[in-house]
């Protein structure tokens, strides 16, 4: 394994599949899974479907000679190559074997465990890819046949598949797994989205007979709980229909629904189920629905339903179209939108006005945003929020909590973190005016006329239905590209960024824009987090994230310091988070004093009151002990992401930076400490603290992001305009992040700002649409 990697799961499938060795991963909890238990002396008698057949699968397939040995192959999966062993005789496969890999813990498990034993008791890989990871299984299957051929395999029968019911013997009862999905264990960032304080695993039960599955229940969950009910109410049905553990995953909570599914597999293989039997992925169905309205909205995010009560309060007819199995979008999980000029918030003694907001936003953006599209969000934005309000009094949800009443950069309207205020404004609001809903249905593709105006959209449900909605106005707001690792190599040129609560924000809305004829904007980028994260262990959901927070001496890739680290915690979106995503990766240098001071007494206990009340820490972060912070960071070295040394010196040598580099940095840092003042950068001097003890580490850590700045070029009345003459595509809309225009690099220091941006570009765009389809004569 190279220098960042440390241990992963691994997993050998011998001849029988049943043979399966899970070593080390960080996301799984030590001795948290019990051991195999069942119920079988008090099982109830069973329902209906305990007579479903166990459903066909392929037997393994004759026909391929080998050069009896083991072979090796690569492959690229999600996060990195996928290494993969595979041993043979002269006529069969005997074990498979995935030796190293970068995959995310939890989503990849599954793939990762289960799927070298498919291809050996089948014998071919003609194998369905695993629900939920479906990179890392074309990943896994692709490297397997490099090895299968280099093993003198003919490519034409690696995956001949053949149709042989697999008949199991399974031992009646009712069995019980746990693991950890959303939110590892004693992570502390759950409890800001709904989840509890302290995080205990996910338990699930799966009764069986002999020869199916009888039922599947999620008896508790940590997870966040908008997640949870989603996966709830469609998965464990979904399974025990399909009698197989490869059902669809839930679209837009991934993590939650895959940890279910790998507590199922536990399950069946405690049951003594033959897993080959039941890991069949469910048929695609082949027909077509069409549907005619005057206005289809493509994503139920904040942008998406704000547009639909917009549209639907002028008396048009709307679809709405999502994805995922929840509404909201990202707008769900913010802070809240910020607004200007609203009557609640002036009330409130907020006089912040819309002139005096875009004078700052255009100077902090060097006019490189579109000033009549800032200046139309900015003059709407107060409006707007007033107007949401009105309709959530208008609901059993309470919508804001609380009304903006400064004047800074922190003029927001706070929102409880969740689902339930979207879900409100459409089942008591939009419901009732006719708006239907789509959901798990991915649009594909705008229709166009011959005229070059919109004719409505192309989308496919996740059972493969395709869906043709006949709309003359088009409506689309996907939620940007975060997940989307290709899109963020084009367009900001690196994919190396934590993402969380994202992996469904995979610019549909930009690419379908995009093959319509929109021009592309060249102001794209991310937005950064505050914290800190790494690729491979999740410190993001804990601790360790805040390892930036205290100025502690902070080098680039190479060992050099690049930065003053007190930027971090005073300007950590806008300079600090462009100063990081250049560089990459850095490296925080800690003592083993700091390292026990934060977590016996988290950042209180190194930075002194005054300093705090001038640097504007968050409140959430302070006075609060760090308890886990030194165990995250073991787990961090266990898994080749931190380092630990006596000496500074022997830090240089056994962290992957520049010897020379980093020693010419440290004694740099250490006379700016001896001076009391840091001439390179200017770091305030109660910052500048003593190194002089060790022992010493170094804590490799990535940007996180919460989001992306859009890519298509839109005008202030939210139309997208085509390549070449910038004129309206007419009848195509666009906002959110998947819209251009509002922001810039950096981003805005204005709290709230996607979030207003989406909803008050939302609310236009409707408005907009109905005022073009009066014009046309609808």
């Amino acid at each position: 394994m190279g220098k960042h990697r440390g241990k992963r799961l691994c997993c050998i499938a011998m001849a029988g599949f049943m043979t399966i060795s899970l070593l080390a991963c960080q996301s799984e909890a030590p001795d948290s899974t019990p051991a195999a238990t069942s119920e079988g002396e008090k099982t109830t008698a069973a329902p209906a479907q305990t007579e479903t057949a166990a459903p066909e699968t392929t037997a393994p397939v004759s026909g391929n000679t080998f050069r009896a040995g083991t072979y090796e192959g690569t492959a690229p999966g999600r996060n990195g190559e996928v290494a993969v062993s595979v041993t043979v005789d002269e006529s069969s496969i005997l074990s498979v074997e995935v030796i190293s890999h970068s995959e995310t813990p939890v989503v990849s498990d599954n793939a990762v465990s289960l799927l070298p034993g498919l291809i050996v008791e089948r014998q071919s890989l003609g194998v369905d890819t695993i629900s939920g990871c479906t990179q890392t299984s074309k990943a896994i299957l692709e490297a397997a046949a490099q090895a299968l051929l280099q093993a003198g395999g003919k490519e034409e029968d690696l995956y001949k598949a053949g149709t042989e019911v697999i008949e199991q013997h399974m031992k009646p009862g009712t069995y019980y797994a746990e693991g950890y999905g959303m939110w590892p264990a004693k992570s502390t960032e759950g409890a800001r989205y709904g989840a509890p304080k302290e995080i205990a695993p996910t338990k699930v039960a799966v009764t069986v007979d002999e020869k199916s599955i009888v039922s599947v229940e999620i008896l508790e969950s940590s997870d966040t709980p908008d997640f949870v009910a989603a996966v709830r109410n469609i998965l464990p049905a979904a399974i025990v229909e399909h009698q197989s553990f490869n059902v669809d995953t839930v679209s837009g909570c991934t993590r939650t629904a895959t940890n279910v599914l790998n507590c199922v597999t536990d399950c069946l293989t405690q049951a003594g189920a033959d897993l080959a039997g039941f890991s069949t992925g469910v048929p695609r169905k082949t027909g077509t629905e069409t549907h005619d309205t005057d206005i289809v909205i493509v994503g139920a995010g904040g942008f998406g339903i704000a547009a639909a009560l917009s549209a639907s309060e002028a008396g048009r007819n709307v679809i709405l179209l999502e994805k995922t199995a929840r509404l909201g979008g990202n707008t769900a999980y913010a802070t809240g939108p910020f607004s200007v000029g609203s009557t609640r918030q002036i009330e409130n003694g907020s006089v912040k006005t819309a002139d005096e907001v875009f004078t700052e936003w255009m100077e902090q953006t060097n006019w490189k945003t579109n000033a009549s599209l800032v200046y139309q969000i900015l003059s709407e934005s107060g409006a707007t929020m007033d107007w949401l309000q009105d309709y959530w009094d208008q609901t059993d949800d309470d919508g804001f909590l609380s009304i903006p009443s400064g004047n800074g950069y922190e003029i927001t309207w706070t929102l409880t973190k969740g689902i339930h205020k979207f879900d409100a404004l459409y089942d008591q609001i939009l419901k009732d005016r006719g708006v239907e809903l789509m959901m798990l249905t991915e649009a594909v593709e705008v229709l166009m006329n011959e005229d070059g105006s919109v004719s409505g959209v192309r989308a496919v449900k996740q059972d493969g239905t395709e869906v043709i909605v006949n709309a003359p106005a088009v409506l689309i707001g996907t939620g940007g590209y975060a997940g989307n690792p290709e899109m963020l190599e084009e367009y900001v040129g690196s994919s190396a960024f934590y993402v969380k609560g994202m992996t469904s924000s995979t610019g549909d809305g930009i690419r379908m824009c995009l093959d319509a004829g929109a021009a592309r904007h060249n102001e794209m980028s991310t937005a950064m987090s505050s914290f800190c994260a790494n690729e491979y262990v999740d410190i993001y959901s804990s601790y360790l994230k805040y390892c930036n927070q205290v100025g502690c001496l902070t080098v680039d890739p190479s060992g050099e310091r690049f930065i003053n680290e007190e930027l971090f915690v005073t300007a950590s979106i806008q300079e600090a988070g462009s100063a990081m995503r250049r560089v990459g990766y850095m490296y925080v240098i800690m003592t083993q004093a700091e390292v026990d001071a934060m977590t016996t007494g988290g950042i209180s206990a190194l930075i002194s009151e005054e300093d705090i009340a001038e640097l504007g820490y968050r409140p959430r972060v302070l006075n609060i002990a760090f308890e886990t912070f030194s165990d995250e960071l073991q787990t961090m070295m266990d898994a080749g992401q931190a380092w630990k040394a006596d000496s500074l010196e022997e830090l240089g040598k056994v962290c992957p930076v520049d010897e020379t580099i980093f020693a010419a940095t440290v004694a740099s840092y250490q006379e700016a400490i001896e001076n009391k003042e840091d001439a390179l950068f200017g770091k305030r001097e109660s910052l500048l603290r003593n190194i002089d003890e060790g022992p010493y580490y170094a804590i490799r850590v990535i940007p996180a992001i919460d989001g992306t700045i859009g890519v298509i070029k839109i005008n202030s009345n939210m139309q997208v305009l085509r390549e070449g003459d910038l004129n309206p595509i007419p009848g195509l809309y666009c906002g959110g992040s998947d819209a251009a225009g509002y922001f810039s690099n950096p981003y805005t220091p204005y709290v709230g700002s996607t979030s207003c941006y989406a909803l008050t570009g939302g609310r236009i765009a409707g408005m907009q649409a109905d005022e073009y389809l009066t014009a046309i004569g609808r």
